[in-house]
């Protein structure tokens, strides 16, 4: 017997679970007191587990608003940075859930935490494009100039980062738990989402509220001298470090 459920309710297996506990209470033994009924099963403990967040769901998304904005003021310092960084987010996250419809169709409790993940990681590509704009502003003194320097320079670092961030989760597909699988395919590609919005709303955003340029260097001064060595033995270091992953390492099982 499978229970009927309604997948546009939060509870799908809400009135089967309301129905079957009508029917178990007419039950003489449980009326007797002989005996306790409960029920459980996947549809029952995911409806439970559905419930459980979204009591939490409004309190936890005002929390995260807060601590992201707070954060955005500490890494870029100026609301003409935060406020376009939040609105690519907040587009970037709701296309993901577009996806996620359309790829997967409905969110299991695993599944459902993409979108924590997809915030933290691509509030990081919209940092790193954003500081980049305003050191290139502060060396070019041309917006223009700026902002092809960083979508050149920043772009293809923030590219690398999201290719690589999208692989770690799209290796999750071929587990046989549909959770975890539902969940890496929709980060994976919420990470590609990220940074076509990083590279396309967000330059166009910070155009609109014309931030100004950085003060002073950004980064660590004292680290400034190392730039042009790593530059100039880039494929040493990337060879070094492709050797040290690719190296057998002994392992014992117990």
């Amino acid at each position: 017997m499978q229970p009927k459920q309604d997948y546009g309710a939060l509870e799908p297996g809400g009135a089967a679970t309301a129905s079957a506990r009508q029917a178990i209470s007419q039950l003489e033994f449980v009326k007797s007191g002989d005996a306790h009924v409960r029920i459980t099963g996947q549809v029952a403990l995911a409806d439970e587990e559905f419930a459980t967040v979204a009591q939490g769901a409004v309190e936890g998304m005002i929390a995260s608003i807060v601590l992201i904005t707070l954060w955005l003021f500490l890494a870029v310092g100026t609301w003409r940075l935060i406020v376009p960084i939040l609105l690519t987010l907040v587009l970037g996250l709701t296309l993901t859930v577009l996806f996620a419809s359309v790829a997967v169709g409905t969110l299991n409790l695993v599944s459902v935490g993409f979108g924590v993940m997809f915030v933290g990681i691509a509030v990081d590509f919209a940092i790193q494009f954003s500081v980049r704009y305003r050191e290139y502003l502060r060396l070019t003194g041309d917006k223009t100039r700026g902002m092809i320097e960083t979508g050149a320079r920043a772009g293809v670092q923030i590219l690398c980062a999201s290719l690589a961030t999208a692989a770690g989760f799209l290796a999750f597909v071929p587990t046989a738990f549909s959770g975890v699988a539902e969940l890496g395919l929709i980060a994976g590609a919420g990470m590609l989402i990220a940074f076509v919005c990083t590279l396309t709303f967000l330059p166009a955003a910070i155009s609109v509220f014309n931030p100004t340029e950085e003060a002073a260097d950004v980064g660590f001064r004292w680290a400034g001298p190392l730039d042009p060595w790593v530059r100039r033995n880039h494929r040493w270091l990337l060879a070094v470090f492709l050797a040290s992953r690719l190296w057998p390492l002994p392992c014992r099982l117990n």
